[in-house]
Formats: C-alpha cells, structure tokens, sequence
C-alpha cells in the first residue's frame, strides 16, 4: 500500500500559517475594540462620586500580545485604584464588574469569529 499526497504538506503548511496570521489579527482587532468598550463602560458607570476626576479618566482598557496569547486588560492608572475596588467590601468597584458584565459577549464574538 502506498500513499500519495493530493495536496503537498509544503502546501498545507503554508494555508495554516497564512490562516494563524490572520486568526491572530482578527483576534488581536476585536480585543482592540473589546479594550475601548470596556474603558468607555467602566468610565460610564464608576460608582464613585467624582472630586478630581483622575480615577475616573484613570481607567484605562488595553490590548496586546504575549507570545501566543491575546491580552484585553482595564486597570487603574491612580496609586489609590487598588482601595476603590477592595474597600468597603467592593461597594466602589468597577473594573470586575465591568469584565463580569462583557464576558459571554466576548465569549459569543469568539464562538462566532471561528465559526464564520
């Protein structure tokens, strides 16, 4: 019994590192637009009553790469971040919420890239 390539493993080669360049782009683009709808929500609906206004400009989505991993972070900027979402048993959160609110929307944009 032999066996006899229809399609050169060359060939193959080349059609699935093509479709990784692209998987990534697309992936590293819908966390681009994830990150900024994230910090425009958290922005939006910080339950903290403003003085100066820095935490809240403070919060900041972002998007990245690390190797093979596709990274969507919303931080805060200000020193004192940290006690707005620990203290008072998170009555000031934002930044967890916020991800809790947007995860099966993030979810179902994967599920639907890699379907389509």
């Amino acid at each position: 019994m032999s066996f006899r390539w229809k399609i050169p493993p060359d060939h193959l080669i080349r059609n699935l590192q093509a479709y990784e360049k692209r998987a990534y782009q697309a992936l590293e683009a819908m966390a681009a637009d994830n990150a900024q709808r994230l910090q425009d929500e958290a922005r939006q609906n910080a339950p903290w009553e403003d003085r100066t206004g820095n935490a809240r400009s403070g919060l900041m989505g972002s998007s990245g790469r690390e190797g093979r991993f596709i990274l969507i972070v919303l931080a805060h900027t200000v020193f004192y971040g940290k006690f707005l979402e620990l203290r008072w048993g998170g009555r000031y959160a934002i930044i967890f919420p916020t991800l809790y609110r947007n995860l099966n929307a993030i979810r179902n944009q994967l599920v639907t890239l890699f379907r389509g």
